[in-house]
This record gives structure tokens, sequence and C-alpha cells, in this order.
């Protein structure tokens, strides 16, 4: 399982094809479609607990042969923060269970004042990156924020 997403939403964001996505391939590296794709998104408290978005093990989007894409709206529950994603996949009928959890933040995009990249509500400021994500760590050039 691969993931290519840079996994920074704001709050209330409908995830399409290209945001969340996990990537199935075989030994030689040739896409494929498993008996069983499921997905369940994870809420991580200011405590550090992990709380479970119900409904859990959801029906992923196909895209395409071993493309899929989870479906939704970041931060579920109008809760920014800290986000995962946990993938189960069953390559064949009462083959064994592969799972595998990807992070990605929400935020809220009142908490920012307008940025000069975001034209529209403000996006993220680098000092707010730089703080959170460590130095080097920029907004500008996507279509996520």
């Amino acid at each position: 399982m691969t993931k290519s997403s840079p996994g920074v939403f704001k709050c209330g964001y409908l995830f399409q094809r290209g945001d969340l996505p996990i990537y199935i391939v075989d030994r030689v590296n040739s896409p494929f479609s498993p008996y069983s794709v499921k997905y369940t998104l994870i809420y991580q408290t200011s405590s550090q607990e992990l709380l479970k978005v119900f409904p859990c093990n959801r029906m992923p989007v196909q895209a395409d042969i071993g493309e899929y894409y989870a479906t939704g709206y970041a931060g579920e529950g109008g809760q920014p923060g800290q986000w995962y994603i946990e993938w189960t996949l069953q390559e064949y009928f009462q083959g064994p269970i592969q799972e595998d959890r990807f992070g990605f933040k929400v935020f809220n995009p009142a908490e920012f004042q307008q940025h000069p990249c975001g034209p529209d509500y403000g996006q993220l400021t680098h000092e707010w990156l730089e703080r959170e994500w460590g130095p080097g760590y920029h907004c500008c050039g996507g279509r996520r924020f």
C-alpha cells in the first residue's frame, strides 16, 4: 500500500479523488484490486487518545485498478487537529488482513489571518506551518491547503 497526499485540509472540506488515496500494487509493482478494501477515520484528541469516527470500515471509491480514495468531510464532527486514515485490505478471500495508517491535519480557517497565497478565506500562515511541522514547510502551490 502506498499513499500520495500532502495531508492538510480545511475543516469541512469534502474529500475527493487525490485527497486521501491508496494505491495497491503487487510484488512487480503492477496495480491490482484486492478482494476487500476498507477505511476508518481516526481523530487524535488533545490528550493523544485515538478515537475512531463511525461508521468504521467504510467502503472507498475505486477510481481505477488498484486506486481507491476516501470520501467524507475533513474534521467530521467539527474537530480540527491531527487525524489518521486507517486502510484495511485483504488480497484474497480468507487471506490475511493488512492494515496501514496515514496521518493528515485538519485546520479551522477562522483561526488564521489572510495569507498572500490564499485569496479566499485565508490559508495557513507560513509561521504556523513552521511551528507545527518544522522549518521549510510551505502551503503554497497545491489545491489542498
